[in-house]
C-alpha cells in the first residue's frame, strides 16, 4: 500500500527547527489567550500514569509535550523521543527529560521509519502532539 505524505521532510524542517520561535510562539498564546486551559493538561485529566514507565513521543521536537509529564510519571521512567529534525531539538528534548528526572533517548528518524523498523519495541503510553498530520497514515 503506497501511502502519499501531505509534507515534505524539507516542509517539515523549515517549519520546525526554529525552536526559539516555537517556544516564543508558545508564550505569546499562554499569556494572551483567553482560554487558560493547557490542551497538555487537559489530554492527561484522569489518566492514570503511575505504572508508567516507558513513554513514545512521536514528533517529540524540543519537548513540548513532554514538560507535561513533569511529576506524574514514576521516577524510573524512560522517555524516548523520536523527531525527524536533529538539530537542536537532540539537546532539548534531552535536557527537558533529565530536567523532569527521567531518562531518555532521541532518535533522529523519521515516525514511520521508527514504527517500522522497530516492531518489537513496546511502550506504556505513545504520544504524538502537534504532529501526528504529519504521519497520519500509520494508525
Amino acid at each position: 500500500m503506497t501511502h502519499t505524505h501531505l509534507y515534505s521532510i524539507e516542509d517539515v524542517r523549515k517549519t520546525y527547527e526554529k525552536i526559539h520561535d516555537h517556544r516564543r510562539t508558545s508564550e505569546v498564546i499562554k499569556n494572551h489567550s483567553l482560554n487558560k486551559d493547557d490542551i497538555r493538561g487537559i489530554a492527561l485529566e484522569g489518566m492514570d500514569l503511575s505504572k508508567i514507565t516507558e513513554v513514545l513521543d512521536l514528533g517529540c521536537g524540543y519537548g513540548f509535550f513532554t514538560e507535561a509529564l513533569k511529576e506524574r510519571l514514576p521516577a524510573n521512567t524512560r522517555i524516548t523521543g523520536v523527531d525527524i529534525i536533529d538539530a537542536h531539538n537532540r539537546a532539548s528534548f534531552l535536557d527537558t527529560v533529565s530536567a523532569f528526572g527521567y531518562s531518555g533517548e532521541f532518535v533522529h528518524m523519521d515516525a514511520g521509519a521508527f514504527i517500522h523498523e522497530t516492531p518489537g519495541s513496546s511502550f506504556d503510553l505513545i504520544i504524538a502532539s502537534y504532529s501526528l498530520y504529519f504521519f497520519a497514515h500509520l494508525i
